[in-house]
């Protein structure tokens, strides 16, 4: 466990600083841009590195190591948090700078986020893998999702420039404990032939295939919900009539579910009725937008967020270890880098189509949007219906 002991204080500062930036987004966006679309714009954009970079990343995560690739990572993002506070302190701040900053350094959750799921089968035996991605997933939730934005809005009080140089002097953390990772270990490659037809017997794993699809639409139904949800939760009379506090709360209990869910599962060992899990999540990013659409009341629409945040959990949990167990280590990264391409480039997609049709129509018809994407789930599914194989 000596890998996997040795980046969680470099996966605990980068989710914490993650969390600080991704809640300055749309701040920063309305503060730069009177533009009703300039939101969902700006969280897409944060977003397409997913599509962009995650086969880059996987690559260079089989080719070298998780923790090379961190490094790099932290150092963009270190960067990148620099030029934006220069450009605040100037006065030379303005959207489409903003948004090419926030491009880049989104480069790091990617380097992150992949590098951490490919130390795992190498810190853990086969049996533990899920109760490690339980770890991994509660702390990216406590530290990115519920910490994060706490301390964001005290941060923000005080202004943009002050708020980007704390989470610069943090992100200075971030590379210090990086680079008392294990040493960078250059990785030797089997032959081309045998990497190909690896990586060709994995990608026709019909469960992998299905994983893919279902990822995919809920990521794209989750794009869009999220580009309307705030409208819909601090509109007048026609909304949930939130305040900005009341807004930051009801988001809070995605990870606070998340966290209970991830708890629940690992103790209990839910995990081994993965089918039923996955079928769970699929069922409630569908009623997440429903709920949205014909209700009003603040306090189901919490129940709404919060039971999402506990199937978000079950997913991640039960998809990760299956990828992790079933795909051959030395082209782990490459794999799940074209997984991440294909499945988490779908929500900037959403979010953009989400913005737009907020723009032309109304939240209520992205709501609508949304849970048809959702519906799509069921065709894919079946091809899921072997994931507990795992643990048999």
């Amino acid at each position: 466990m000596k890998n996997l002991n040795s980046i969680f204080p470099t996966a605990i500062s980068s989710f914490l600083t993650e969390g600080l930036y991704r809640t300055s987004i749309p701040i920063a966006a309305t503060s730069l841009s009177e533009d009703a679309s300039s939101v969902g714009i700006s969280i897409a954009i944060s977003k397409f590195p997913w599509i962009f970079v995650s086969i880059i990343a996987g690559f260079a995560i089989d080719r070298y190591s998780p923790f090379s690739v961190i490094r790099a990572g932290a150092l963009i993002r270190f960067f990148g948090l620099l030029i934006l506070s220069i450009f605040l302190l100037l006065g030379e701040l303005t959207f489409s700078r903003f948004l090419i900053i926030s491009f880049f350094m989104s480069t790091c959750d990617v380097a992150i986020e992949l590098s951490t799921q490919a130390s795992i089968p190498a810190s853990y035996s086969s049996s533990e893998i899920p109760r490690a991605n339980a770890k991994i997933y509660q702390t990216q939730m406590l530290f990115s999702q519920l910490l994060a934005p706490t301390i964001a809005g005290i941060l923000l009080a005080s202004g943009l420039n002050l708020f980007y140089i704390s989470v610069t002097i943090i992100q200075l953390f971030v590379i210090f404990f990086a680079y008392r990772c294990p040493p960078r270990n250059l990785q030797n490659f089997p032959s081309r032939s045998m990497d190909g037809k690896r990586f060709s017997n994995s990608s026709r794993d019909p469960t992998l295939r299905g994983m893919f699809v279902v990822s995919a639409l809920m990521m794209a139904s989750y794009g869009v919900w999220s580009s309307s949800f705030a409208l819909y939760a601090l509109k007048i009379n026609d909304g949930l009539e939130a305040n900005t506090m009341e807004y930051g709360i009801m988001m809070a209990f995605i990870a606070i579910g998340a966290l209970i869910g991830s708890e629940l599962i690992s103790r209990h060992r839910l995990h081994a009725r993965g089918f039923i899990l996955i079928c769970l999540s699929s069922i409630c990013i569908f009623l997440l937008p429903i709920s949205c659409i014909f209700s009003k009341n603040k306090i189901l629409i919490i129940i709404m967020i919060f039971i999402y945040g506990i199937s978000l959990s079950a997913w991640n949990i039960v998809a990760v270890s299956y990828r992790q167990k079933f795909i051959p280590h030395h082209i782990f990264g490459r794999i799940n880098g074209v997984y991440r391409t294909v499945s988490w480039g779908f929500m900037p997609i959403g979010a953009l189509v989400g913005a737009g049709i907020v723009e032309k129509f109304d939240y209520q018809a992205a709501f609508g949007i949304s849970a048809l994407i959702s519906i799509f789930q069921i065709f894919a599914l079946p091809l899921m219906k072997n994931i507990q194989r795992q643990y048999q």
